[in-house]
């Protein structure tokens, strides 16, 4: 599919079922599972439609947490979820392919240049966090080339609903994301 097939967009309300399904998919449990997710954590999917619903028509500038929706060729295919937003904790970026078959076919390169963008646009930060499990290679090597900057490994728990874990921490600044569209120009 085209690069030009794709768009970044605030979560809607039609969204909200959408991700409750992804993380309640028994097809998907094993996956979960295996990216760090402690299944024992997950919100039922009710309480989960409302986290996410009650990120509908927040004023960006005061949230503590927004999620950003992916469409490609029309569809919402993925979610991008930045926590900790106006607080003094790490402001962090957690992405979210919804289905097997859509991973590793270029949606991550293609957009999270432009996911980026749009959040230092649209939400007070200054820095980017991403921590990934170590084992996770292909999205460790996706925010690599994107221009996040490897900080250090350890072991945490990246976000509440994962186990602790070993993760590599990586950062991005604003200066560093124009610096990252310099060098590749194609993207974003």
């Amino acid at each position: 599919m085209s690069p030009n097939s794709w768009r970044v967009r605030l979560l809607e309300a039609a969204d909200v079922l959408r991700i409750a399904a992804y993380w309640h998919d028994p097809a998907q449990q094993a996956d979960h599972a295996a990216r760090g997710s402690d299944l024992t954590k997950l919100l039922p999917p009710a309480e989960l439609a409302a986290v996410y619903a009650g990120e509908i028509g927040q004023d960006l500038r005061t949230a503590s947490r927004v999620t950003f929706v992916i469409e490609w060729g029309g569809e919402p295919v993925a979610n991008v979820s930045v926590m900790n937003l106006n607080t003094q904790r790490d402001t962090q970026v957690h992405c979210h392919v919804w289905r097997p078959e859509q991973r590793r076919r270029g949606i991550g390169s293609a957009v999270l240049h432009d996911v980026l963008q749009t959040i230092f646009n649209t939400c007070p930060v200054t820095t980017l966090v991403f921590e990934p499990s170590r084992h996770n290679l292909p999205i460790n090597r996706l925010v690599q080339k994107c221009g996040f900057r490897p900080v250090k490994t350890y072991r945490t728990q990246p976000s509440p609903m994962t186990r602790v874990m070993e993760v590599h921490r990586y950062e991005i600044t604003r200066e560093a994301l124009r610096q990252a569209q310099a060098a590749c120009p194609d993207a974003g």
